[in-house]
């Protein structure tokens, strides 16, 4: 989908068609980025050119192409592990004492020096290895023993589970309620007597004219990619739009 954006949905005001029109080294490490087996290092793929259009899951993703997207994919896990932490801290999730006395001393104890020494580090590992990105021995484990601290004491905390079965509830709503009023009005071409007069409406119709979608391609794929391209709180705010009850004046 993160390929479908740059290609087909997004659109810079300077050009007249959809899409940012990006080089094959940039699609290539955006379709390549995500990788759950967070390994020590990466090898850029040399093989076959990768038919990025036909890619679909991960395993025929294979790495990025270049040194760059090696680094992207590398440096993701490294933004989000430290921040995850303060985070949680703020949030009272867990207690500053319960983080393993061993991450600290390896990485430092806030984001900014976890991230600093885990750079320094990627850095210098590439300075020996020049044909690959990665972390040292000791780095590396450190950094896995805190994302698996994190995926335990936060991602899995129960405050957080409560709020995601509840995002997950508000997306299948919002997702099936844009789903049945395209498909009863032709999609947003036929005048419906009980569609509510909201912004969101406006803005999907103007979403659909402006992609230029196909009769063959299905309203459960137009609504997919529009919600896609929602930022939380304009999730909230459409369905606040659509759900709840205004008065009349």
């Amino acid at each position: 989908h993160g390929l479908k954006v740059v290609d087909k949905l997004a659109e810079l005001d300077r050009e007249a068609d959809s899409g940012l029109n990006l080089t094959y080294e940039v699609r290539d490490g955006i379709i390549s980025h995500c990788g759950e087996n967070f390994i020590q290092e990466i090898i850029p793929y040399s093989g076959t050119a990768k038919i990025l259009e036909n890619i679909r899951d991960k395993k025929d993703a294979m790495m990025p192409c270049t040194l760059e997207g090696c680094i992207v994919r590398m440096v993701d896990k490294i933004a989000y592990a430290g921040r995850d932490i303060e985070d949680a801290l703020v949030a009272e999730l867990i207690d500053e004492e319960i983080i393993p006395s061993g991450i600290i001393s390896t990485l430092g104890k806030n984001n900014g020096e976890i991230v600093g020494n885990l750079l320094i580090d990627l850095i210098e590992y590439n300075k020996q290895n020049p044909d690959r990105i990665g972390l040292s021995k000791e780095k590396h484990e450190a950094l896995n023993e805190l994302i698996g601290f994190n995926y335990k004491n936060i991602y899995k905390h129960t405050k957080v589970e409560k709020f995601k079965k509840q995002a997950t509830r508000a997306i299948e709503e919002l997702f099936y309620k844009l789903l049945d009023d395209l498909d009863k009005t032709e999609r947003l071409c036929k005048e419906v007597h009980n569609l509510p007069e909201v912004t969101v409406y406006k803005i999907l119709k103007q979403f659909i004219l402006k992609i230029g979608y196909k009769q063959s391609d299905s309203n459960a794929l137009i609504v997919l990619d529009f919600i896609a391209g929602m930022t939380d709180n304009y999730v909230v705010n459409c369905l606040d739009e659509i759900f709840v009850p205004k008065h009349i004046t």
